[in-house]
């Protein structure tokens, strides 16, 4: 409980501190007005000791809770980062005590001793992936010191676990925006160029991101002459034409659940597989909502390898952002948004006031062609003060009609993208 005077306090100056989800690492530090100052080195990481990591479902459960949010927006082609957004979450959550510690709980899956493992344990296993997969993960913390107070324990353990670059800076400034927004286009390998237009209003204090970006090959890639022009119906009945790739009488990893049918295609690194699902009821986005870690870990299960398939299945390129805020709160997460609620004080505090969280937003593009995917995603939190035997004849698996997909990584079924695509056409 807060007496009136901090009351009083918050309601005069709330100060926000925003995080991106590809999740960016955390920032202190002095910064000279209007300047960015790289202050990685001068943080030292905590001494830590994993446990064994075991279940890997919670980061698709986020996923799949937050995809319940975006099946109900308007705008066409809805994919998210279930890793990203994961990780970025996480770097803030040993930061939080009392109900706000609940909450992170809640929304995580588990305790934090089990949370910074997975997220320690999922990028090294990440790491492994060879072929000609490029995976990269990124995180960065950027700090107003003018304006908030960051506690060193908090930014030591976020070190230890996450490594990420940390900043000072003015961050209404340009020259922050500028630096965030090249951060951003460095570590998404131009695929996101920039996370934002507009600079940082002056309340901002700090900003967390994570990044996240792969670009795979096809183990079995598609033959572009075999690409040709048909129609896909999108979910409002109508149709639109567009270039479909096409495996003709090949073997591969086949799904079939009590609920849908699908493929997999695995990427020459043996280890991630791009997942295609056509749902039985045909409402793709009520599928993907639907798409748990554990459903989405008993697709992967499913997959019978060496089954005679032919695969029809449109190239898209698709970009999508959106605020994650209320998708949160609907989850549970309603305290760490709450100026009066919100306990954040194990990561800081403004100068004036605690902090919450003001909101946590992710922009995301897929490419899918007939050469492999490359994909990317920036994950960012804002608080304020105050991721079979052939058959005669093939399996057609013809992906006409809304679908659903994911990135996997077949090992820990972990979802590093997932969506639904409902217009090819569009971008």
């Amino acid at each position: 409980n807060r007496n009136t005077e901090d009351i009083f306090a918050m309601k005069k100056r709330l100060i926000k501190l925003i995080a991106l989800a590809m999740c960016a690492a955390m920032l202190t530090g002095c910064a000279a007005s209007g300047g960015v100052k790289n202050l990685t080195d001068g943080v030292n990481a905590a001494d830590v000791t994993l446990p064994e990591v075991t279940d890997y479902t919670m980061i698709g459960d986020l996923g799949a809770g937050l995809m319940q949010y975006a099946a109900t927006q308007e705008a066409e082609n809805p994919v998210l980062s279930p890793l990203s957004a994961y990780l970025c979450l996480a770097m803030l959550m040993p930061g939080a005590n009392e109900n706000t510690k609940a909450e992170f709980e809640k929304i995580l899956g588990a305790d934090w001793d089990y949370v910074s493992a997975l997220a320690a344990d999922i990028a090294a296993q990440l790491e492994k992936t060879g072929g000609s997969t490029k995976l990269d993960l990124a995180n960065s913390i950027w700090t107003d010191d003018d304006k908030a107070v960051i506690e060193e324990e908090w930014l030591k353990t976020v070190k230890a676990y996450f490594g990420p670059d940390i900043y000072s800076a003015d961050l209404p400034s340009d020259g922050a925006l500028k630096a965030i927004n090249k951060w951003v286009n460095d570590k998404t390998n131009g695929m996101i160029p920039k996370l934002h237009d507009e600079n940082y209003d002056k309340d901002t204090i700090m900003v967390l991101l994570n990044a996240l970006y792969m670009k795979a090959e096809w183990a079995h890639k598609f033959e572009g002459n075999d690409t040709y022009d048909r129609e896909f119906t999108k979910a409002d009945g109508s149709t639109v034409t567009v270039p479909f790739m096409n495996m003709f009488e090949a073997y591969e990893s086949y799904i079939k659940t009590e609920d849908a049918e699908g493929i997999m295609l695995p990427y020459d690194d043996g280890r991630l597989a791009f997942i295609a699902l056509k749902p039985d009821s045909g409402d793709a986005r009520g599928y993907a909502a639907s798409l748990t870690g554990a459903k989405l870990k008993e697709a992967i299960a499913a997959a019978k390898a060496d089954t005679f398939v032919t695969v029809n299945m449109p190239k898209f390129d698709t970009e999508y952002s959106v605020y994650l805020t209320d998708a949160l709160k609907a989850m549970g997460m309603t305290d760490a948004f709450d100026p009066f609620l919100a306990d954040l004080s194990g990561a800081g505090r403004g100068v004036d006031g605690p902090l919450y969280i003001s909101y946590v937003f992710q922009r995301v593009k897929v490419d899918v062609n007939e050469e492999g995917t490359e994909a990317a995603a920036v994950t960012e939190i804002a608080t304020a003060k105050g991721c079979a035997l052939p058959a005669d004849e093939p399996i057609v698996l013809t992906f006409d009609k809304p679908f659903v997909y994911a990135i996997v990584d077949t090992e820990t079924g972990v979802p590093l993208f997932a969506g639904v695509m409902e217009n090819p056409e569009a971008k």
